[in-house]
């Protein structure tokens, strides 16, 4: 894993090579094998809450070794955060993405200051899975500087298998999707949250 730091529009890093070719593969396959064609094709898999969401959550086990593996890397951009805290532990599952015009995932920070009390981490991280089969065209995450604005587009952290971006969520960490292109295929998502579960007071809806 190669950690390479950027600054604008706020600090983030993008880890190259945050799994291999080898584990890609292996993770991308537990979750399509996990996903029913029927109700992935009528979106009934995205219904939750009374309404379509952008994205469900794709139940799949981790081999020991690789969990360990991603434990590790984990810790270690805690660590470059200079954040590490033993009252924290990582959470980490994938996610598949609905292209879902009328529920985006428009430009919002996810501050941790306000959203703690949920769940919520204090660091996020997302590892891109797919197969190099296609050129994921505006797959990637958008960084932003305003909220629900997405006319403040600064740039796009583009969706490589294997490769992750990671950034402490506050009140300046601005991102989301715009899939301008449309999506065609499986868009997994590995996504990781440093999370001190003492501070959750309510669940979400409340």
């Amino acid at each position: 894993m190669k950690i390479i730091e950027h600054n604008d529009p706020f600090k983030h890093l993008v880890l190259e090579e945050f799994l291999t070719e080898e584990e890609i593969r292996l993770v991308y396959y537990r979750c399509k094998n996990k996903v029913d064609e029927n109700k992935y094709n009528d979106k009934s898999m995205f219904f939750e809450h009374g309404e379509y969401q952008n994205n469900s959550g794709v139940d799949i086990s981790f081999t020991d070794e690789l969990s360990i593996k991603i434990t590790k890397q984990l810790n270690e951009v805690a660590e470059y955060f200079n954040i590490a805290d033993d009252r924290f532990d990582w959470n980490f599952n994938c996610n598949l993405t609905y292209h879902n015009p009328n529920k985006p995932l428009r430009p919002h920070n996810d501050d941790w200051n306000e959203l703690s009390k949920y769940g919520a981490g204090r660091i996020k991280l997302l590892v891109y899975l797919g197969l190099n089969d296609q050129e994921y065209k505006d797959w990637g995450t958008k960084l932003y500087t305003r909220s629900d604005d997405y006319s403040s587009f600064v740039k796009e952290i583009k969706f490589v298998p294997g490769n992750a971006v990671s950034f402490i969520a506050n009140d300046k960490s601005y991102h989301g999707t715009d899939f301008t292109h449309g999506i065609e295929g499986y868009r997994f998502i590995l996504g990781a949250e440093y999370i001190n579960s003492s501070l959750i007071t309510t669940e979400p809806g409340e």
